[in-house]
């Protein structure tokens, strides 16, 4: 597995993500240590005013098996994305479905957290599945979606996180 050495913005943010694109081309599969416990990492994954400042803003979003919620896109705020919470356990699980309803290409993924106590920090495993490697679109989307993660969102959680 490549380890990605990850540029931080702030010296108390660890940005290791390990990833092989070539493990599993119909998910996007991550991993990264945040130095906090699984209880804060857990705040920032499902606080809605949280998500919102390092990810999207969540309509009707709690932890609980069964919700439907959306998430709107900031270039596009009549856009939104509906999600179901699939598995909820606090400090450990959280996945939901994620579905771009207005898509001109099959738009359904599931993304799911694990939150595993490692030390004083936390490993987190991040999971988005429902991509078709024999279409190359999806192949581009997952590859985006990798990216997109490991470059942009995750390190943003991690800021999310400090405050």
């Amino acid at each position: 597995m490549e380890r990605l050495p990850r540029r931080a913005t702030a010296p108390e943010v660890v940005a290791l993500v390990i990833a092989d694109p070539h493990l599993n081309p119909a998910a996007v599969e991550l991993d990264t240590f945040l130095p906090q416990p699984p209880q804060a990492v857990w705040r920032a994954l499902t606080t809605p005013a949280v998500l919102q400042r390092w990810f999207l803003k969540p309509t009707g979003f709690t932890p609980s098996v069964g919700t439907t919620f959306h998430f709107t896109t900031p270039d596009s705020p009549t856009d939104q994305i509906t999600c179901k919470v699939l598995a909820a356990r606090p400090a450990e699980l959280l996945s939901y479905s994620w579905l771009y309803p207005h898509a001109t290409h099959s738009a359904h993924y599931i993304v799911t957290w694990h939150l595993s106590p490692e030390g004083h920090g936390t490993r987190l495993f991040l999971t988005q599945t429902g991509f078709d490697p024999t279409i190359p679109r999806h192949r581009m989307l997952r590859n985006a979606a990798d990216r997109s993660w490991k470059r942009l969102l995750l390190p943003r959680l991690a800021q999310a996180i400090l405050r």
